[in-house]
Parts: C-alpha cells; structure tokens; sequence
C-alpha cells in the first residue's frame, strides 16, 4: 500500500495534476501522501455509522454542488430531486426480498454503481453476501444462478428495453422480482432518480438488518470476535 502511494505521488508531481480531496469535516490529512492537495472539500461530520452512508451521499451532493458553479440548471433539477424525495422512504413487507438471504442485485447503465453500492450496504448491515452486476453481464451467464429461492432487485430504467428480456427471464423462472425504475418517485428529475434509487437501496439495507436484528450501526464492532480481528486490518 505505502509503495502504491509513493508511486501515485511521483505521477502527480511529474504531471503537476490539481489534486482534489474529498473528505469529512475536520479529517486529518492523509499521512502515507507526501502532497498536499491543491483543493479540500469537505463533505459533512465524521461518521458513526460504520456502513458508512452519509459521507457517500454528502460527498455526491459536494460533486454536483460544484458542477452546478458552471450549470446552474443542474442545481436547479438537484433543488427539485430533494424537494420530492421523502425521507425515509417507506417499505412494506411486501415490497422486501422473500429470499433477501439469496439476494442478487442489478442495474442497468449508471445504476450498475448503485446495484454495488446497494449491495455492499447489505453486506456490512445484515452481514450476508450478496452478489451485484450490472445488467449486460448478468444476461450473459451469471443468470443461471437464479431460481424460485431467489430474489432479484433490479435497479432500471423505464427507456432501457435490454431490462425487460432480465425481467421476463427470472419471471418464467419463478424467481422474486422487484423492480425499482423512476416511476416510483413522483418529481424527482430524470438527472437524478439514480440518486433516489440510491437512498431507496440505503433504506433497503437498514430494514433488511431489522430482520435479525443486527445493529447497522457497528459493522459488527459489537462482538468481541470481530473487535479483535478489526485490529488486526490496515485500511
């Protein structure tokens, strides 16, 4: 790890790249770097959420605020986006995985990084794995793996036809099907419902960890096993 950032650092000195940090209110700098960033943007307080989702968040809303300085149209299609997202966004039981222990996770275009994300949240608040892709990849062989003890969460869009053959497939199989396209969120501008189906797949994580009762705040800090082998990490 110290040789990859001695190596990073040469290249930004050679190519006197403007470096740019995005961090927490107050974070030290980082020690292993030998440069100082030429701009810092700070994103919101330090985390106490070990899965950390509001530095996620934070830090993409720092990334459009600064798109918005040269489009302001931008920010004014963001302002309408958070002026018609309610939070939190409520979920029946009906609308959970039936299977969210065989869980597989997928997006289409931009919301292929939201499938990951959504998936990693899973994993470090309910502590089960679960498998992410994005949707050309998984029509191209992992859909096998799908079958009636499944169920598949499919982030989308209504203009993207290639999600339908995804979703006629796992159908005909008898797989758990649950579609999160823009449809379900009633003013959020087009720019911005990966946005939404982002927050939605945060408040997804945190209901599936109500089922065994995990603490989503930990990332399993609770328990000593765990507490120990942390110590043990360098990340």
């Amino acid at each position: 790890m110290e040789r990859k950032h001695l190596v990073l650092n040469h290249w930004i000195l050679q190519s006197r790249a403007t470096t740019v940090l995005v961090t927490g209110l107050g974070s030290p700098e980082n020690l292993t770097s030998t440069t100082t960033p030429d701009i810092r943007i700070e994103t919101c307080a330090q985390e106490n959420c070990g899965a950390f989702t509001i530095s996620l968040t934070s830090a993409l809303v720092r990334m459009i605020q600064w798109i918005g300085i040269s489009d302001k149209d931008i920010i004014e299609k963001f302002q309408q986006t958070i002026d018609n997202i309610a939070l939190p966004i409520k979920m029946e039981e009906c609308v959970l995985p039936k299977f969210p222990d065989n869980l597989v996770i997928v997006g289409d275009l931009i919301r292929e990084v939201v499938a990951h994300e959504v998936a990693l949240k899973i994993s470090e608040t309910w502590y089960v794995p679960v498998r992410s892709f994005g949707l050309e990849q998984f029509l191209h062989g992992p859909r096998v793996t799908l079958d009636k003890k499944s169920s598949l969460v499919a982030f989308t869009s209504i203009t993207e036809p290639r999600k339908d053959s995804l979703i006629k497939y796992a159908g005909s199989i008898g797989t758990d099907v649950i579609e999160i396209n823009e449809i379900m969120f009633n003013g959020v501008s087009q720019e911005f419902t990966w946005l939404a189906q982002l927050l939605y797949g945060q408040q997804l994580a945190f209901e599936l960890s109500k089922r065994p009762g995990t603490n989503p705040d930990t990332v399993r800090s609770d328990q000593s096993t765990y507490m120990e082998a942390r110590k043990l990490l360098t990340l």
